[in-house]
Formats: structure tokens, sequence, C-alpha cells
């Protein structure tokens, strides 16, 4: 059940999750965010004027909120065998309360799936995945250059971090959106099943 779906009520908690790390952050580096943006920006959303330090207490009201919302459907998790899945956007651009999350469910026995593109350093990513039960992401193309045009950046880091997701032996389903005229064609489909056979093997999981 991925958690950005959670009976409607998760849309709220994510903009509000997203803009406490980003006072958050904010009130560890005032050249990050201006204090009077800052505050103009949580009267918005919380009906009242910020207070410097609190940001920390309100994301830990909204991950209990979250929380909660989860734990209803925990039969359903129970009867079919599913779980949670974080997705987005993605999760590892909100890597604090990502990790938080995915641990109280592990902690929870409440089985656990990060989707992530994985186009981030892997300190960040390593800090997360050890929490998931299951890895979800794609490949979307093999040449870089390619990759960066159509993307915005380019796949190294991708790769990397898949590379490294195996070795430390997570399970994993890897998606290849086909596009036509992008990477459909042979080389590019050759080049992506030998870095899956040579660098993921076995911690491949198929639908």
């Amino acid at each position: 059940v991925p958690v950005s779906g959670l009976a409607g009520q998760w849309f709220g908690l994510h903009d509000k999750v997203f803009i406490i790390e980003i006072l958050g952050q904010a009130e560890n580096n005032f050249d990050y965010y201006d204090s009077q943006r800052k505050s103009d920006v949580f009267k918005d959303i919380f009906g009242r004027d910020f207070q410097f330090g609190e940001s920390k207490k309100f994301l830990t009201k909204i991950f209990d909120d979250v929380m909660a919302v989860i734990e209803k459907d925990r039969n359903y998790y129970e009867r079919s065998g599913g779980g949670v899945t974080v997705s987005g956007g993605d999760p590892l651009m909100q890597s604090d309360f990502t990790r938080e999350l995915l641990k109280a469910c592990r902690d929870a026995r409440i089985h656990t799936c990060l989707e992530s593109t994985f186009n981030i350093d892997w300190k960040i990513a390593e800090d997360v995945v050890r929490y998931a039960d299951l890895i979800i992401s794609d490949i979307k193309h093999m040449d870089s250059e390619i990759h960066r045009k159509y993307t915005g950046a380019g796949c190294e880091k991708v790769l990397e971090n898949l590379r490294r997701l195996a070795l430390d032996g997570h399970d994993m389903i890897l998606r290849i959106p086909l596009i036509p005229g992008i990477n459909d064609d042979m080389q590019n489909i050759s080049r992506t099943a030998d870095f899956i056979e040579q660098n993921i093997g076995e911690r491949l999981k198929t639908l």
C-alpha cells in the first residue's frame, strides 16, 4: 500500500513534512532560507507564526499521524502479504523522515518497500535502505549523456547505487521503461541486460 495514497490524508501530511524539513534545515543554516520567508511559509500552512526550534516537534506529530493511518490497515497487510511502500516524488529527498517511517514499520513487523531513483549520494541512501525489505527502482538508459539529456542527470550514480544495493544483499524490483526512439534500441537493451546479469544477479525479483 503506497504511503503516498493513504486515504487522501497523505497529501496534506506530505506537504507539511516537506516544509518542516526545509524549516529544520533553515534553523541550522540561515543562509538556506531567510527568516521572514520561513515564517511566511509556515504561517500559510499552519495558520500561525513559526517559533524557532519547533520544527522537530511538528515533524514528530506528523510522523505519529502517518503511523496511525498505516496501523489501521495492519489486518489487510497480514491477510494479503503486503505492507507499506514509500514512494514519491523521491522519498530519499526527505531521507530523515523516510528512514524513521521505515524503521517504525519494521519495528511494528510491517513489510517495508522503498521506491527511489537512487540518484543520490550513497551515504544518504545507505542510512535509509537498511530498513527496507524490498527496493523498487528503474534503469532508464545506460548511456549517461542520453540519460542526462532526458532526465537532467547522468546515470553513473544510479548504477553505482544499484550495484551497492545488490552487494549489500537487498532484494530489488527493477523496471525498464521502454520509450520508442529513446532507449528501445538493441544496444541499450543489451547493455542493460548485461549490467543486471553482472551486478544484480540473484538479488533481482521478478513480477
